[in-house]
């Protein structure tokens, strides 16, 4: 039994705690304040850091950071620092109000603003609030990106300019670093294929020492060592010469390999498609039969040093009863689809129209060739521009220029990519099949225009390429996108001026989009995730640490939508993946069940 002393002196103790842990929260409360920065009277702050991403990450150029107090048509900064990329930025004793930051990269080092047509920015600002419950905005990070350059520039590395030129019809090797495209100007006194090597920065003629002039239609191999042209050339009252070229780039003494035309009536070569090592190129031969034309895929063999039919009919020598055109290769020589309306390709019989085949030449002695079929629920309709993985499972092509679809062919499952609101052309599948570049056609205001999108067919997204300085679609003409085996790169040409700085030649040009991975972070129940480096998009093979943050009487509840092993626990609450593509990755947080009470005196 307790005596009442002692009941007192627990009634004290009871107290005691109480008011000590009342005293505990307002000391903590007024430790708070006083430790706000930005609390005293000289008003409030804005601080960060600028992210340059892309193909600007590391670099030394000058950023330009400005505040503004409003955001419109316009507007004129009420401050403006000089810093490079990855420095702080700072603005103080900012009176009450709302603010908003934009960033640019200088790179013409005019040391203001506004930005010049092609210098990245930040993007449309949110707006910050300065008040008095809110004086401090600290750690905002701008984000800078170039992920387009341009790459039909001409000369070495004395210096590359522009010209006034058209370059299209771009390829690009397996690694990205070498881009080829034909140019010509609009009299045709320049024209003729050029190779970019982005590593040196340099552009180089093609030429051989016995052609000249009228090469055309050129094509990369994916070691990047062999490129494969067409040579056209007829001057009056000769006859043409025509040729399929292809020649090992830096070879000396110079090794040059010559496929003569099949046929000698009004020959051609067209639209070459070259294997991974640059021993077997497919390729379109036009001639004249009867004085009706003939279009048909043919396949040259280095190995053998031999020419075989590619489209050739069932149970037959023969070429097949129609067109045959747009061969792809696959990067091991084994594959080449084609586009065909022939109807006597395969076995079974075929409507006339347009349909995609592949013939495997794995053994070149004993060919199959194999029909690829349409979408489930799509009817006969016109389909073409094939384009085939490395290995040659994945086959992508267009479906009436309406929808891009990618068929497996080890799972027999055919996928659509492309959005439904576009119209599309001109599919290119990256070695592994993940990704897709395509062109897309949007009609707006009465007028037709172009864009170039990659889609990811592991995560289901679709990234707009062709951005233009303001972030929006580009609204010029753009097309023949060229993605890298790797996927990493995409080559394309387009028309509009403001994809980069100081593209003042008012003529197509071929550039090199870098599609870099990104990381979405979806957040199931009360809780945050942050991540380290704290960006949107990430140089290749960056490992990127992350750390969730329980909210409010939750608990973190593991990781969901990656495979095992792509997600490491590192033990001490954080966990890291490497960037190697884009990824999804769900973190998941559960509510913990806990109350905390705190005590109370009751009469």
């Amino acid at each position: 039994m307790i005596n009442k002393a002692a009941k007192g002196l627990q009634i004290v103790l009871i107290l005691g705690m109480c008011l000590g842990l009342i005293g505990a929260i307002a000391g903590l409360t007024q430790a708070g304040m006083a430790a706000t920065p930005g609390a005293n009277r000289t008003g409030g702050t804005i601080s960060g850091t600028v992210a340059c991403l892309g193909l600007i990450r590391g670099s030394t150029d000058e950023v330009l950071v400005s505040l503004f107090d409003a955001w419109g048509s316009n507007p004129l900064p009420i401050d403006t620092v000089h810093i490079t990329c990855g420095d702080p930025y700072q603005f103080d004793s900012l009176p009450n109000g709302t603010y908003y930051l934009y960033a640019f990269l200088d790179e013409n080092a005019t040391g203001g603003g506004p930005p010049d047509p092609g210098e990245p920015g930040s993007g449309e600002p949110d707006p910050i609030v300065i008040s008095g419950t809110s004086l401090a905005h600290t750690n905002i990070v701008l984000e800078i990106a170039r992920y387009i350059e341009r790459v039909s520039l001409f000369g070495g590395k004395s210096g590359l300019g522009e010209e006034a030129w058209d370059s299209t019809d771009p390829a690009i090797s397996e690694d990205g670093r070498f881009v080829v495209f034909y140019v010509r100007d609009s009299f045709y006194t320049n024209r003729g294929v050029y190779i970019h090597d982005r590593l040196e920065d340099e552009t180089h003629q093609f030429s051989t020492n016995d052609y000249s002039i009228g090469f055309d239609s050129p094509d990369i191999s994916a070691d990047g060592k062999y490129v494969a042209v067409t040579y056209f050339h007829q001057q009056e009252e000769k006859p043409r010469v025509v040729a399929l070229l292809v020649k090992e780039l830096g070879a000396d003494p110079e090794n040059l390999t010559v496929i003569p035309p099949i046929e000698d009536s009004s020959p051609a070569f067209d639209e070459p498609s070259i294997s991974g090592n640059g021993c077997r190129v497919a390729f379109e031969f036009i001639y004249e039969d009867t004085s009706d034309e003939v279009r048909d895929v043919y396949l040259y063999d280095c190995g053998t040093g031999t020419t075989h039919l590619i489209s050739e009919a069932y149970n037959s020598s023969d070429p097949g009863d129609d067109f045959s055109m747009a061969p792809a290769i696959s990067d091991d020589g084994n594959f080449v689809a084609f586009a065909s309306r022939a109807t006597n390709l395969v076995s079974g019989p075929t409507s006339g129209d347009y349909r995609i085949y592949v013939r495997d030449i794995t053994d070149i002695a004993n060919p199959e060739t194999a029909l690829i079929p349409l979408p489930e629920g799509f009817a006969e309709a016109g389909v073409g521009q094939p384009s085939i993985s490395a290995d040659g499972r994945f086959v992508a092509y267009h479906y009436n220029y309406e929808h891009i679809f990618v068929y497996d062919r080890l799972t027999e499952v055919t996928v659509m990519v492309s959005p439904n609101e576009i119209e599309t052309e001109s599919p290119s599948i990256s070695g592994d099949g993940r990704y897709v570049a395509f062109t897309g056609w949007i009609y707006e205001n009465e007028t037709w225009f172009n864009d170039i999108y990659v889609h990811d067919l592991h995560t289901g997204m679709t990234k707009l390429v062709t951005r233009g300085l303001d972030g929006i679609p580009d609204d010029e003409n753009a097309g023949a996108p060229d993605i890298s085996a790797d996927g990493r790169f995409v080559t394309f040409w387009s028309e509009d001026a403001q994809l980069v700085v100081d593209d003042g030649n008012e003529t197509r040009d071929v550039f090199v989009y870098i599609n870099e991975p990104a990381l979405t972070i979806e957040i199931v129940g009360a809780g945050t995730v942050s991540k380290f480096p704290n960006e949107s998009t990430f140089d290749f093979d960056t490992v990127v640490v992350l750390t969730p943050i329980a909210g409010a009487n939750a608990v973190f509840d593991g990781w969901t939508g990656l495979d095992s092993g792509e997600l490491i626990d590192n033990e001490d609450g954080t966990w890291s993946i490497t960037m190697d593509t884009d990824k999804v990755i769900t973190a998941n947080f559960l509510s913990s069940g806990y109350t905390i009470f705190l005590p109370m005196i009751v009469r």
